[in-house]
């Protein structure tokens, strides 16, 4: 048996022509009304393009080589799949399977494993394995941390607000456990930032999570929404607001748009000067935190 490595991230366009195709997947196959679509070529040009793949290819081949197995990127809903990965294993491979999505594991990997079964990979889908959610991992954790401290550094006084993708209500209504996994790994961060700002003789930062990119679908959305916590950073009097995308592992056009054009607008009009923490995936901390995963998956 041969390990292979697999990287699966949520999928993005490569041009504008592949927006309504793109959204259809997301949708299940029900076609996006044309003022959806026309929306979202306004965002994918205003922050030219989305540099997703790109750096899921990065994360990949860093954590090859950092477990010495051969690595591979998919996307769930977009170019490479799953199932072209797949066709170049060989009998006897084994998948381990790296969702780039440290809250929602369990719905890649049973993605994955149905793209396989649906794509006659039987054989992978039945021996394929997982790393567990992450979202707790302390290299990982670690590395959110750092990058908020360095702008605590610089504003001691900014509120500092944790987001991730909202999803429907229902989906947690049904039991999916998404939003308990956030707030752990919310929980997680405060607690490293409560101790650099003891170690510091400084007044721990207020943290709170909110939920952003609420989506189309009509119906109830996870929150508080990124827009209500700006009000209240503002209601509470703070001027400093450090808006850290813990929920992205690379950036997208829900942290390139969604936070740094709309929420940046929102800061704005409020009067806040809002601090954007890139996202993690270039750090080595990450590629740590993944790889101690990995290797703990393989071995079992």
């Amino acid at each position: 048996m041969t390990w292979k490595i697999i990287v699966i991230a949520h999928g993005s366009i490569a041009h504008l022509d592949e927006i309504p195709a793109f959204v259809r997947e997301i949708r299940r196959g029900r076609p996006a009304p044309q003022e959806l679509l026309d929306e979202l070529k306004e965002r994918y040009t205003a922050i030219g393009g989305s540099p997703l793949l790109e750096e899921t290819e990065s994360i990949t081949a860093r954590l090859g080589e950092a477990c010495n197995t051969p690595a591979f990127t998919a996307m769930r809903l977009s170019a490479p799949r799953i199932t072209s990965v797949a066709e170049k294993l060989t009998p006897g491979d084994r998948i381990c399977l790296v969702p780039a999505a440290p809250f929602s594991v369990h719905i890649y990997a049973g993605a994955a494993q149905a793209a396989l079964k649906e794509g006659g990979f039987e054989e992978f889908a039945e021996t394929m394995a997982s790393v567990p959610p992450f979202g707790t991992a302390p290299q990982l954790v670690k590395a959110w941390s750092g990058e908020i401290i360095k702008a605590l550094e610089k504003t001691p006084e900014a509120s500092v607000l944790l987001t991730a993708h909202s999803l429907p209500q229902m989906l947690i209504d049904r039991g999916d456990p998404y939003a308990t996994f956030f707030e752990n790994a919310v929980a997680a961060v405060t607690e490293e930032l409560d101790s650099w700002a003891k170690t510091q003789g400084l007044t721990p930062p207020a943290v709170e999570l909110a939920y952003q990119s609420q989506g189309a679908q009509a119906g109830a959305w996870l929150g508080p929404t990124l827009e209500s916590k700006l009000q209240k950073v503002r209601d509470a009097g703070q001027r400093e607001v450090i808006v850290s995308p813990i929920g992205f592992l690379s950036e997208h056009v829900e942290t390139l748009y969604d936070l740094d054009i709309e929420a940046a607008a929102w800061a704005k009009e409020m009067g806040l000067h809002l601090t954007r923490i890139p996202t993690v995936g270039g750090s080595d901390l990450l590629i740590e935190a993944v790889a101690e995963l990995v290797k703990t998956t393989m071995a079992e």
